[in-house]
């Protein structure tokens, strides 16, 4: 019994799911009112239209048929179809547009005015910290001027600042006697924060390494470049030998070299040895090698064939060999005896690189007719581009480092006519007077474009247009005069875009990891 109910339910279930498919409630009415309306719109026309038309003319055909044979074909019941369905047509789009014209029209949205395009936020300058040196001895300077005393009065800072410290050192003092009670007349060594606080130690690294005692930097080789900061110590000790550290922008320990027994890591790094991401080491009097920042040969002497000069990464010159440069395969990629030619002779490098980036400096000389001296030339050719930065002639005047492939370069122009007239004027009947060339300074990219010069500054900062350039760090430039100690101004170049020039801050110490090369 139970089975037979519940196949009853189910029947019902299905005629009800069956009833209800789809919108059967909309259907209904919509049949229903369509019923209704389609009785008002017949009324209409049978009972106002048609009268009406019938007051002007007969609306009936149905008297019309032809006779055809024994049929007759009825055009007139036929034309009054066609009739009746225009007038009702025409009557239902009356009648629709009248009740649509009861609907209010919803308004139309008022059309947005284009958003205009956000100007673009003006770039944010890094933050900046150098080696400030006053008659109170070494303190921090940000880009800004404000000034921090090193927590150690006796401190001085060697390479001012690297990744974010900086390398200072110190003589045995009351700073630190738990240290001089084991270590009497000590050197120490450490890496400095920007609020002048030691954020490493180096003592323990070089106790480890053997170094106790009195020490010194060895000249100037201490230098930051492509995130390793170099560190050579020479001991004053009977015994101990010289070491370099090399370290990251942590200041951690990632290689030593000077103390290995054999082989390059025994070698020791020569003066301005870090530049460009390769360090230059040598072991006797001229068994050189090319490391990159964590230790590897990149060139030796023996694969030279000759003592290797670094041109930056991935470029070498040689030093007995005036004209080319040479690949780490050893493949010549440039000979500077290939601008000779017609009257230009005497191609050759320049005694002084950029060192980086592989741009050289290219000199010539071009022959005199009458017998007399040859003129000098010179220029700055880029040999991974293979463009002219300055090409060959008379006009380069200096240029500096190349770094973070930037490369400062000064230039010597003719002087324009006005100048050349205004010269005559001042001695007439004279011989034609010589008129000082015009210098303009710029810094440039390895493709030869002029990423700074002095018109991209704001005048109020006073950069002349014959400036000179030195690379201080992260990005950040000096912008000073000729002798190096007047800094006009500061200016920052990141991945080859200027970003903005400041006001220099006061009392900035001079920074050695920059060569300036006049011609």
């Amino acid at each position: 019994m139970e089975e037979k109910k519940s196949g009853i339910k189910k029947f019902f279930e299905e005629f009800k799911a069956f009833a209800m498919r789809g919108n059967v409630l909309d259907m209904a009415v919509g049949v229903v009112i369509g019923g209704a309306f389609t009785a008002i719109v017949t009324a209409l026309v049978e009972d106002i239209i048609n009268p009406l038309i019938g007051l002007f003319f007969k609306a009936d055909f149905s008297d019309v048929v032809i006779g055809l044979g024994g049929s007759s074909i009825k055009i007139g019941a036929f034309v009054n179809s066609v009739i009746n369905f225009l007038i009702v047509a025409f009557v239902l789009f009356v009648v629709i547009k009248f009740v649509n014209s009861l609907h209010k029209k919803p308004e139309a949205p008022a059309e947005l005015e284009p958003a205009s395009a956000p100007e673009p936020a003006a770039p944010t300058l890094p933050e900046a910290w150098f080696a400030g040196r006053a008659d109170g001895g070494y303190s921090i300077v940000d880009e800004n001027g404000t000034v921090t005393p090193l927590s150690n009065p006796d401190a001085v800072l060697e390479t001012l600042f690297s990744g974010g410290f900086s390398l200072g050192s110190w003589e045995t003092s009351e700073y630190d006697a738990e240290w001089d009670a084991v270590h009497d007349e000590q050197t120490h060594y450490a890496l400095f924060d920007s609020a002048g606080n030691v954020a490493v130690d180096l003592d323990p690294v070089l106790a480890e390494l053997g170094v106790t005692g009195k020490s010194s930097f060895r000249g100037n080789s201490c230098a930051y470049s492509s995130g390793r900061l170099l560190v050579p110590v020479s001991p004053f000790e009977d015994g101990q030998k010289g070491v370099c550290l090399v370290l990251n922008e942590q200041g951690e320990l990632v290689f030593t070299f000077g103390r290995a027994a054999e082989g390059p890591l025994s070698s020791y790094p020569r003066d301005d040895a870090y530049h460009d991401g390769v360090i230059y080491v040598q072991v006797g009097p001229s068994d050189t090698y090319l490391l990159d920042v964590d230790g590897n040969v990149l060139v030796s002497w023996k694969q030279a064939g000759d003592q290797p000069l670094s041109l930056g990464y991935g470029y070498y010159q040689k030093v007995n060999d005036e004209g080319k440069v040479y690949g780490y395969d050893g493949s010549p990629l440039f000979d500077a005896a290939s601008v000779n030619g017609g009257d230009i002779v005497e191609g050759r490098l320049y005694y002084e690189q950029p060192r980086g980036s592989g741009i050289v400096a290219v000199e010539a000389e071009r022959e005199n007719p009458y017998g007399g001296s040859n003129k000098d030339l010179a220029g700055l050719y880029s040999v991974g581009t293979g463009k002219w930065l300055v090409p060959l002639g008379e006009e380069l005047d200096a240029f500096g480092d190349a770094n973070d492939g930037m490369l400062w370069v000064r230039t010597a122009q003719a002087a324009d006519d006005a100048a050349v007239q205004a010269a005559a004027e001042e001695s007439p009947g004279a011989r034609a007077p010589e008129v000082e060339p015009v210098l303009h300074s710029a810094i440039m990219d390895a493709e030869g474009n002029v990423v700074f010069d002095a018109s991209m500054a704001e005048a109020a900062l006073g950069i002349p247009e014959d400036f000179v350039a030195q690379y201080l760090h992260d990005g950040w430039w000096g912008i000073c005069s000729d002798n190096l100690n007047d800094i006009y101004a500061l200016i920052c170049i990141q991945d080859g875009v200027f970003l903005g020039a400041i006001d220099a801050p006061p009392n900035l110490a001079n920074y050695p990891n920059s060569g300036i090369y006049w011609l």
